[in-house]
């Protein structure tokens, strides 16, 4: 594992995502050491993601927001940027444009359910003697043929946010 930069890789074993990403449509993982124990749990690290996020994804979410309207697909209006306290987050909560399935120390599961795809999200934290290991799966389920299309569109962009937003913690 490279250090101070994302790399491709499998879900943890035992993850939420696991069992998912081996038969969605589409799913990948990004993984990212870092030298030291620096969060305490998973929900730490995505707020730490999602308050350094550069702007042009939220700009580029409004550009998706934008054109999927004309599909009948859920906006997401994008990441909330602000420190918005997260204390008392269960399962059910919204957390940006995701509802959350799962808060746990080690796992953070979050989900997006349009009438034309499934998303699900995780956070995962391991940690070891070369530091902190931090992983984000994405597993997709798309429910009709237009889902499949949109998520051949937003592959590359995608991949893009995720390893912008993971590499923003190295």
């Amino acid at each position: 594992m490279v250090r101070d930069r994302p790399k491709r890789c499998r879900p943890l074993v035992g993850s939420s995502l696991e069992a998912l990403c081996r038969t969605a449509y589409y799913a990948d993982c990004y993984a990212l050491l870092v030298p030291a124990m620096r969060y305490t749990d998973a929900l730490q690290a995505y707020q730490e993601m999602r308050s350094r996020m550069p702007g042009w994804i939220n700009r580029l979410m409004v550009v998706r927001d934008f054109l999927c309207r004309a599909f009948g697909m859920t906006p997401t209006k994008g990441f909330a940027i602000d420190s918005e306290c997260l204390a008392g987050l269960e399962a059910g909560s919204q957390l940006d444009f995701f509802r959350v399935v799962s808060v746990r120390a080690e796992e953070l599961v979050l989900r997006l359910e349009d009438r034309h795809f499934v998303v699900s999200v995780a956070v995962c934290l391991g940690g070891g003697p070369a530091g902190q290991l931090i992983q984000v799966a994405t597993a997709v389920v798309p429910r009709t043929r237009l889902g499949k299309g949109y998520v051949r569109l937003i592959e590359p962009f995608h991949r893009q946010v995720v390893r912008s937003m993971l590499g923003r913690l190295a």
